[in-house]
C-alpha cells in the first residue's frame, strides 16, 4: 500500500515541477512561420484539440484516421486551424471541413491493426 502512495506522490510532484515545458525533451522553440503546412484539427464546440495534420494541396489535409474515426459524423463541430502554436485556444486562421475520407481498409476496432492504413484525407475550403 505504501509503495502505491509513493508512486502516486512522485507522479503528482513530477507533474507540478516539470509542467507543460517538459513535453518534448531536447527540442528547441521555433516560430510557426517555419511550418506553414502544419494545421490542427479542433472541435470548436468543446475547444478540444483532436489531432494535427499536414496541408498536401489547396483543398486537402493528411492526418491519422484514428483521430477522426469517431468524429466523422459531426463535421459542423470540427475546424482546421493554421498559423497558431496554441493547443488550448481557438487562435489563427480556421477553415470548415467539407468531407473526411478514411482509408477503406482502416480498422479502428482491432487494436493490433490500429496503425495499419491509419490515414485520412480532409477536404475543405482552400487552405492556402
Amino acid at each position: 500500500m505504501s509503495f502505491r502512495i509513493v508512486i502516486c506522490l512522485c507522479l503528482y510532484l513530477s507533474t507540478g515541477i516539470l509542467g507543460k515545458k517538459a513535453r518534448i525533451i531536447g527540442g528547441t522553440p521555433d516560430i510557426i512561420n517555419n511550418f506553414p503546412y502544419l494545421v490542427s484539427i479542433r472541435n470548436v464546440t468543446t475547444n478540444h484539440l483532436i489531432c494535427g495534420g499536414s496541408i498536401i494541396s489547396h483543398w486537402n489535409i493528411l492526418t491519422a484516421a484514428h483521430c477522426l474515426y469517431m468524429s466523422r459524423n459531426s463535421l459542423n463541430e470540427l475546424r482546421i486551424f493554421s498559423g497558431t502554436r496554441s493547443s488550448t485556444y481557438l487562435y489563427g486562421d480556421n477553415y470548415a471541413i467539407d468531407y473526411i475520407h478514411i482509408h477503406p481498409e482502416y480498422n479502428f476496432f482491432y487494436p493490433e491493426k490500429l496503425l495499419v492504413n491509419d490515414i485520412a484525407i480532409i477536404k475543405g475550403e482552400d487552405f492556402r
